[in-house]
């Protein structure tokens, strides 16, 4: 009888420490649920609004005047959202919130299959407070992050149970990867995690090696005919911002800032120092609010830690130092960009550090008192850090700013005039480029009265007068 009980506390004791990882989640990006919708969610919202299925079916090929190909994790999100809700973000908000959930759910049976229960729990809470999260909890157009992400969990769990090709799991396993890969282009290292995660568990390079590449071969197989049809069947137009630069400097750059950022520094020190001169930004310490120092002293110390914590763990450096491979190696479809490099690219390429750091976080945790000092630091640090670059970034960043334009926009724009006659053009005066790009262009009009006809003229300034019939003035200064 004792045995069942026993269980039960530690069911019990995972249930209340999943609510406080929910909770601490929550508490970190709360204020980003409230985000309205700016830029490209005005973009997507206007491209799904479908009258027949072929126009439904449009909506999963590819475009060459699209950088991404994501359907599943933003047309279909915003479709399905948009059919439901209407234009409500804070329910579209909820829905992004939910697949992470989901998510952490998953990370934790994964790393419990890999190390225990209660590492479990520390890799869920270290991923589900992480900074990176920032942008894709605010900004909607980014959901395919969380979306893509629950699908590539959702893959390996079952790939993990499989033991031939030819179960019907490893078919599930293989839609789900689909599904993936129609959300977030990450799933293509789809085959390299689980090989990652094969050795991991194996603890051989050798042994077994011939089955799991005949498991992943058929993934390889659909990333190489991605690769093609998108790189040069369906060639795209990309602007300079997503521009390839191979040059070690860019590369090797790109790997260190993606490190930081997985280690909770703010986005914004990437533009604001220049690592090879250690030169800090005037702008830095007023965008801070004088807490550059406090920054690197968190950073310091977390990654002093990480580094006691992977160091403890020497019997298992080969496979530690692959985890670290890994994951530059998982951000190769953006570590060339030369102007276009985001935390929340994070969301799948951290998985290989987190696990490292959970194996690393097992093999201490047996090493007495100290040990557990040690990683209860390691978490409060790591907590406080990315408390801290949250704060910095909401007040700082762009997308509060441009979320904050819209949502007035759009309420001065109904509020003054709530039905538009067909062909109708709104000009919106006092302009800047920041206001324009936030409404994306066309878009946000097109949306909120549903009507594909309405033009939206931009004026830089405020002394237009109207001449035509059917032009309807905003002053975006008028309250």
């Amino acid at each position: 009888m004792k045995i069942p009980n026993f269980k039960l506390k530690i069911d019990r004791l995972t249930v209340l420490v999943s609510l406080f990882i929910f909770a601490a989640s929550l508490y970190l990006f709360y204020q980003s649920l409230n985000y309205y919708f700016f830029q490209d969610d005005w973009f997507v919202l206007n491209m799904v609004k479908v009258n027949s299925f072929g126009d439904f079916a449009k909506l999963f090929f590819f475009r060459g005047d699209i950088v991404y190909w994501r359907p599943v994790g933003m047309q279909m999100f915003f479709f399905l959202s948009q059919k439901i809700f209407g234009l409500n973000p804070i329910f579209f908000h909820l829905i992004s919130y939910t697949f992470l959930v989901v998510s952490l759910v998953l990370i934790f049976k994964l790393v419990r299959k890999l190390t225990s229960p209660q590492v479990a729990l520390i890799a869920a809470f270290l991923y589900a407070v992480s900074s990176f999260h920032y942008m894709t909890f605010g900004w909607l157009s980014l959901t395919w992050n969380f979306i893509g992400l629950f699908f590539f969990l959702s893959s390996t769990l079952i790939i993990m149970k499989c033991k031939t090709i030819s179960e019907k799991k490893y078919l599930a396993c293989f839609f789900l990867f689909l599904l993936s890969l129609a959300s977030t282009e990450f799933a293509l290292i789809f085959p390299l995690f689980i090989i990652f995660i094969f050795l991991f568990k194996s603890q051989n390079l050798t042994k077994g090696f011939h089955r799991i590449v005949t498991f992943v071969l058929p993934f390889i197989i659909v990333d190489l005919f991605y690769i093609v049809a998108r790189g040069f069947i369906f060639n795209t137009q990309t602007s300079a911002e997503y521009a390839f630069n191979l040059t070690p400097r860019n590369i090797i750059g790109n790997g260190i800032w993606y490190l930081l950022w997985f280690f909770n520094i703010p986005e914004l020190f990437k533009s604001q120092t220049i690592l090879t001169k250690f030169y800090l930004t005037e702008n830095l310490a007023r965008a801070t609010s004088g807490l550059t120092f406090l920054i690197f002293f968190f950073l310091i110390i977390e990654v002093t830690l990480f580094i006691v914590i992977v160091a403890s763990n020497y019997k298992k450096l080969l496979i530690m130092s692959l985890g670290l491979l890994s994951f530059f190696i998982a951000l190769a479809p953006v570590i060339f960009l030369a102007n276009h490099s985001y935390p929340y690219y994070l969301t799948i390429p951290s998985l290989f550090l987190l696990i490292t750091i959970a194996s690393a976080i097992e093999k201490i945790s047996e090493n007495g008192y100290f040990a557990k000092v040690l990683i209860l630091t390691f978490l409060i640090f790591w907590f406080s850090s990315s408390y801290l670059s949250t704060k910095i970034t909401q007040k700082n960043h762009w997308i509060t700013q441009e979320a904050t334009f819209s949502k007035m926009v759009a309420e001065q724009i109904v509020g003054m005039y709530p039905n538009l006659p067909k062909n109708s053009t709104i000009v919106i005066s006092d302009v800047n480029y920041q206001l324009k790009q936030s409404l994306m262009d066309q878009n946000l009009a097109q949306v909120l009265y549903n009507d594909k006809t309405i033009r939206t003229i931009y004026e830089s300034g405020s002394d237009y007068s109207i001449i035509q019939p059917n032009h309807f003035l905003l002053n975006i200064n008028e309250k």
